[in-house]
């Protein structure tokens, strides 16, 4: 009977608005919960097959959920760097259990509220544990760890992770030489002016010394040490001092290069009233013994100045010649300086000076720069180190170069005298080796015992060191030693990688966080805490990098938010409520028309 199946029409519609109301209300709730997906009414015709074709009977109507997983949720920022969200495709992969075994399932959400623990695992909200592959330092997935599947994962942990110190193996300069910088260039000792009173003895047997600087035909500066003897007494008032002898050499470091007494040619006289007896003074020049590595020019000896009476002695000696920075100036230098570390993190203060040394007269024209430690102290104390220049303002006190550079016609560098024939291109560089100057601290200045690499840029470039007509301009110094670090957080970029920051400027990627896809994912089975499972219907899942084989992106610093309009909800609900009442007018209808069937009887 049509009034009866009108009747139950109405009932299914009741128990279909219903339904409705319930979805509805469950997206007003959740309407601020991170990651959610509105879920809405899908309704469907219950059809009653009729007896005739001239007949019908009515059947009603069906309700089904239906959650929209697939909808991308509007991303908002968090203050939170633990806080992620999935731009595009895919599903974080979590677990009830921070170490997941046998009988743990594995579980997916875009809910990304995650949070460091007590314990250092990454949890959101709802007590899910964050899933990612563990990397080793260098970046690549760690050992055994399989990416395909499941317990190939395991919970991300941002505990007990420090930057172990490293220490400086490359320094990396880059700056602007004037081109009209002034050209300086070793010369050697020719010649040594001496000066100042020889006290004689009146018995005889008077002795005096002094030290003189020369330098080599490098340049190189030895202290040398002039010892007079006076071996007889004075006759008629004139002194003679008939032995003059070289008896102690040191280098620039300070090391004894000789120790003896080697004699010199000829002997220095005077007259009564003190002055230089030329007449028998046959001490003209100086020939000192061989030294290693060293070459010397014939140097002569000027002795006019020298005065020998019984006033204290004040003999002296200046010499001719320059040292590898020529005339000494401070002014002819450009520097820069740099921090470096050694093999247990302790920073030390190195500065390095450029000087031009040439400019060739062929063709095309180079320029030649050489390249000198000015200076190694300790940051601490600002000391310098055993060995070290201890008087950095004085070019004469650096000490051979380390290496040179040419610049070509261009102002590019064209080659180093470790790369003398570097093509277009080539990374060009010097080395500095720092094993002369040892370290207390039971350090070593490089792990493996090699000289430190100054990267100087690349041939023919204009990224690196150049040489053109500006002032001087440090663009760029860096090095790659760091000091002991602390963990400070960490920070999640776009291929899902975990990265730990440390004070002092390291970072270390530690977990890469897959996202899960699905051929299907509106066929996934949702579960309390905004989780989905696995189902037939969804398909098998598919473990993906970030941003590959169709995965989203993962947004660092940000959150999913619900996919719930309220305004739309609303409204759905006005529209569910009147169509509520609608098919509860049907029943109070169809029970009228009943009653008037009864009362037919009567």
């Amino acid at each position: 009977m049509s009034i009866y199946g009108a009747m139950f029409s109405g009932v299914s519609g009741l128990s279909a608005q219903s339904q409705a109301l319930g979805m509805i209300s469950d997206n007003i709730s959740n309407v601020n919960t991170v990651g959610y997906k509105g879920t809405e009414a899908r309704f469907s015709t219950l059809v009653t097959k009729s007896a005739t074709a001239t007949s019908y009977s009515p059947g009603g109507v069906l309700s089904r959920p239906f959650q929209g997983i697939d909808r991308q949720g509007l991303l908002q920022s968090s203050a939170s760097t633990t806080s992620i969200a999935v731009n595009g495709n895919g599903f974080f992969v979590v677990n009830a259990s921070a170490n997941p075994g046998m009988g743990s399932q594995y579980m997916y959400t875009r809910a990304g509220d995650f949070v460091v623990d007590q314990n250092g695992d990454l949890r959101n909200t709802a007590g899910f544990y964050l899933q990612g592959w563990r990397l080793n330092p260098d970046g690549t997935l760690a050992n055994n760890v399989n990416p395909n599947v499941l317990n190939g994962l395991e919970t991300v942990n941002v505990s007990n992770f420090t930057a172990s110190v490293k220490p400086t193996t490359t320094i990396s300069l880059g700056a602007n030489l004037p081109a009209d910088a002034t050209i300086v260039n070793p010369t050697a000792t020719t010649s040594v002016t001496i000066g100042g009173n020889l006290q004689f003895n009146a018995a005889g047997g008077g002795s005096a010394s002094h030290t003189v600087t020369i330098y080599d035909t490098a340049g190189n500066p030895f202290q040398v040490t002039l010892e007079y003897t006076q071996t007889a007494a004075p006759v008629g008032g004139a002194v003679t001092w008939d032995q003059v002898a070289i008896t102690r050499i040191e280098d620039s470091n300070g090391d004894v290069v000789f120790s003896g007494n080697q004699v010199q040619t000829g002997q220095l006289a005077f007259l009564p009233n003190g002055t230089v007896d030329t007449g028998n003074t046959t001490f003209g020049s100086l020939t000192l013994p061989a030294i290693t590595g060293s070459t010397f020019e014939p140097i002569t000896v000027d002795v006019s100045g020298a005065t020998s009476n019984n006033q204290t002695t004040s003999i002296s000696a200046s010499a001719n010649g320059s040292p590898n920075l020529a005339n000494s100036s401070i002014n002819a230098t450009h520097s820069v300086d740099i921090q470096i570390f050694d093999s247990l993190g302790v920073p030390y203060n190195l500065s390095l000076a450029f000087v031009k040394t040439g400019v060739s007269a062929t063709t095309p024209a180079t320029a030649t720069w050489s390249v000198h430690l000015k200076s190694l102290t300790r940051a601490s104390d600002g000391q310098p180190l055993p060995g070290a220049p201890t008087r950095p303002d004085d070019p004469g006190t650096w000490g051979p170069a380390i290496g040179t550079m040419t610049f070509g016609p261009d102002g590019t560098l064209v080659a180093t005298s470790n790369q003398p024939f570097p093509s277009a291109g080539d990374k060009v560089s010097l080395s500095l080796d720092l094993s002369g100057y040892p370290l207390s601290n039971g350090a070593m200045w490089n792990t493996d015992g090699s000289a430190l690499t100054i990267d100087l840029g690349k041939a023919k470039d204009n990224a690196g060191m150049t040489q053109w007509d500006s002032e001087y301009v440090a663009r760029r110094s860096e090095q790659d030693g760091v000091k002991f670090g602390q963990y400070q957080g960490v920070t999640i970029g776009e291929d899902g990688i975990v990265t730990a920051v440390f004070d002092n400027g390291e970072s270390l990627a530690i977990y890469k966080i897959p996202l899960a896809t699905f051929p299907n994912p509106n066929g996934l089975e949702a579960r309390s805490g905004n989780v989905f499972i696995e189902t037939n219907r969804s398909g098998s899942y598919y473990l993906r990098e970030a941003k590959t084989g169709g995965a989203g992106a993962v947004q660092g610093g940000a959150l999913e938010a619900s996919t719930v309009d309220l305004a739309a909800e609303f409204t759905n609900m006005i529209i569910t409520q009147r169509a509520y009442s609608a098919s509860a007018k049907i029943i109070t209808t169809a029970d009228e028309m009943l009653d008037e069937l009864v009362r037919i009887k009567r």
